[in-house]
């Protein structure tokens, strides 16, 4: 693939675990696509929280800029925003689900 800048709010990139990168625009069925693995989110500005669904109820990891967590397999999580912000995630692709959050 040809090197070229690309807009990263309107496209995603596949990382291959032979280590191809390949371009991937969104459409509205994109996040069934995904994979069930786990995740890396890197809050590159802003303030946000992740909110992980626990047995005891949601337990809260608060991010700000330049801060990351990894969001193990299989937990479901939601963001909270706290103020503008752009955060970069990295996920295997093939199977992730999305549901509305608890109590909602």
């Amino acid at each position: 693939m040809a090197a070229t800048a690309f807009d990263p709010f309107e496209t995603f990139v596949h990382l291959r675990t032979k280590g191809e990168a390949d371009r991937v625009r969104w459409t509205p069925g994109f996040w069934r696509e995904l994979t069930t693995a786990d995740e890396l989110l890197y809050l590159l500005s802003g303030r946000i929280d992740v909110l992980f669904e626990e047995a005891g109820g949601d337990r809260v990891v608060p991010l700000r800029g330049g801060q990351a967590c990894v969001v193990p397999r299989g937990v479901w999580h939601r963001i909270v925003m706290h103020e503008p912000a752009d955060l970069l995630f990295v996920t295997p692709p093939k199977g992730t689900e999305l549901r509305r959050a608890r109590g909602r």
